[in-house]
């Protein structure tokens, strides 16, 4: 399989330059891993267990090829291996054709790619400041990478910025859209402060969020955020809200069903990045977070608050490569739920 999608890739290249297409860029990252977990026990971003050990693992391994064939219409297609694909697999993770005119900040076409639902989660491994998106990410969607029709595009302000959007219709957590389709919309306003922008979301998508129901429930999500990022700062603080989770993802405990259950959370984290002045490092970045998610923010009674914190320093060793230590662990946990295990992370990465 892995060998078919490599030539099939290769072929797409062949193609394009046969075409007098323009050359497609070809790209790849690779990031590698090892987990030490300390706890007594270690549960997943659902609260079920999962017996977690020690280990060496491939957190990313991708080759994207993307370029445009013509004046009008733009590509790309990613394969890769990727912990949050299973891990195992070589795999098509992103793939799109979108008519994009070269002149026009429009594009509109068919893919399967990030869905911008906030910052964290429009995030591509390897590029996120802090060791992985949020703890209630599987929570917010079942898949990182949604397949369906989009359209974005980009406007200027003049002296006050920009704005840009995304708007898409993608397959649901079946595969279909024919009964559990999929609507995100986002919109970012581009201050005119180098690197800092404000934006929102808001999703509408069906899930099994009750067994005992036949089909599937509706549920919304919706949220906003600061980010900032001008290569030595970066800073974001986002929050989220959610009406209806999945099954999996009730907390144990509650007696309300999934379609009932609302959550809240609400992330920190802030890095700086400086040059040490040494010749085997071209940059030094500390980082720290802080994360909370209410599980059942509407319950009439008791404490549903989890938080964690999270914080780490990566070296660049070259520009497109580096290493990074990293931390995280619970900060609060409401008596009478499971704990999660601490873990350290010893990252390496690098990007061709």
């Amino acid at each position: 399989m892995k060998y078919t999608i490599v030539a099939v890739m290769a072929l797409a290249a062949s193609a394009a330059w046969a075409l007098e297409f323009e050359t497609p860029h070809v790209g790849a990252d690779l990031i590698l891993e090892y987990l030490h977990f300390s706890g007594d026990s270690v549960y997943n971003a659902q609260g079920i267990y999962m017996g977690d050990e020690n280990r060496f693992r491939i957190r990313k391994v991708a080759v994207l090829l993307e370029g445009r064939a013509g004046e009008n219409i733009s590509y790309m297609a990613e394969a890769a291996i990727a912990a949050c694909g299973g891990g195992s697999n070589l795999s098509i993770m992103e793939a799109g054709i979108f008519i994009d005119p070269a002149e026009i900040p429009f594009r509109i076409g068919l893919g399967q790619l990030h869905a911008s639902r906030g910052y964290s989660l429009s995030e591509e491994c390897g590029q996120m400041l802090l060791l992985e998106k949020p703890v209630w990410r599987k929570t917010v969607v079942p898949s990182c990478h949604s397949m369906g029709a989009l359209s974005e595009f980009e406007a200027g302000l003049g002296s006050a910025g920009s704005i840009s959007s995304q708007i898409g219709y993608y397959n649901g957590s079946s595969g279909t859209s024919e009964e559990d389709w999929d609507f995100v919309g986002w919109l970012q306003y581009h201050t005119p402060v180098e690197g800092l922008s404000a934006g929102g979301f808001y999703e509408k998508l069906h899930l099994d969020m009750n067994f005992e129901n036949e089909g599937l429930e509706e549920g919304e999500r919706m949220g906003f955020g600061l980010d900032m990022d001008n290569g030595t700062v970066a800073a974001r603080v986002e929050y989220l809200a959610m009406t209806g989770v999945p099954v999996a993802s009730v907390p144990a405990g509650c007696t309300a069903t999934g379609e009932e259950v609302e959550n809240t959370g609400l992330l920190f984290q802030a890095g700086y990045t400086f040059d040490p002045g040494v010749y085997w490092a071209t940059g030094i970045r500390p980082y720290a977070g802080y994360q909370v998610w209410d599980r059942w923010s509407n319950a009439d009674d008791g404490d549903w608050k989890f938080s964690w914190m999270e914080a780490g320093v990566q070296v660049n060793i070259e520009p497109e490569s580096w290493v990074n230590l990293g931390w995280r662990g619970p900060a609060g946990t409401p008596e009478d739920h499971p704990e999660d295990s601490s873990v350290l992370v010893f990252r390496m990465g690098t990007e061709i």
